[in-house]
């Protein structure tokens, strides 16, 4: 993939990938989460928790990235600088993931807006959970052109982050939730998405390394 026009990557990239992360986000029942908080907390709570939400999580993808593109002296070395650009490829596919994810669930919002009605401030909340999708994957398209060598594994970095991502599941195909479904761990909250034990870690290495030079 050519990343020479923002416009294009991106209708390219949500044809290619969104269906993926839809997926994940109904299985772990992301939708349905929201339709419970839409229902018991209102429009203009939903909005509010989702803004803040969605700016964190990318705020320590990009914290993320730019830990990763610490250089020290001991990166010179063959084995630190792959392992350093290893780093950089997970922290830009997990930009990435989050920056689709903002848009689908911006697009979820979307039919509680229309059904809801028409408020000033509701639409001015809507507004700014929009611009900040609009903003990730323009941020997201800015870091990734940053680094030439790997956009040409972009899809199977993601593939890669996302057959992990769905590891999590249990055996019947369910998340396992905190504290429902399965024994509550108390070092994290109830309901919180736990690692099922066919879960396995991306091999992000063995993609940058098939796949790209020094």
């Amino acid at each position: 993939m050519e990343f020479n026009d923002l416009a294009q990557v991106k209708e390219e990239l949500l044809l290619d990938l969104l269906p993926s992360l839809r997926e994940f986000h109904q299985v772990f029942n992301i939708h349905e989460g929201i339709v419970v908080e839409f229902e018991t907390l209102g429009l203009k709570q939903t909005l509010l928790n989702q803004i803040d939400l969605r700016y964190e999580l990318f705020k320590e993808e990009l914290q993320e990235l730019k830990d990763a593109e610490v250089v020290t002296k001991e990166m010179y070395l063959e084995e630190h600088f792959f392992y350093r650009k290893v780093q950089i490829a997970d922290a830009l596919t997990d930009m990435l993931y989050l920056a689709l994810g903002s848009i689908d669930i911006r697009e979820s919002i979307m039919r509680y807006l229309v059904a809801d009605g028409v408020d000033t401030e509701i639409l001015s909340l809507y507004y700014c959970l929009r611009d900040i999708s609009k903003a990730q994957f323009a941020q997201t398209y800015v870091q990734w052109i940053r680094y030439p060598e790997l956009q040409p594994v972009l899809e199977d970095l993601f593939y890669e982050v996302h057959s992990s991502n769905m590891s999590k599941l249990g055996y019947d195909g369910l998340p396992l939730l905190n504290g429902v479904n399965t024994p509550m761990n108390e070092l994290y909250p109830k309901g919180k998405i736990m690692k099922s034990d066919k879960y396995f870690k991306p091999d992000l290495a063995s993609i940058v390394k098939k796949y790209t030079k020094r």
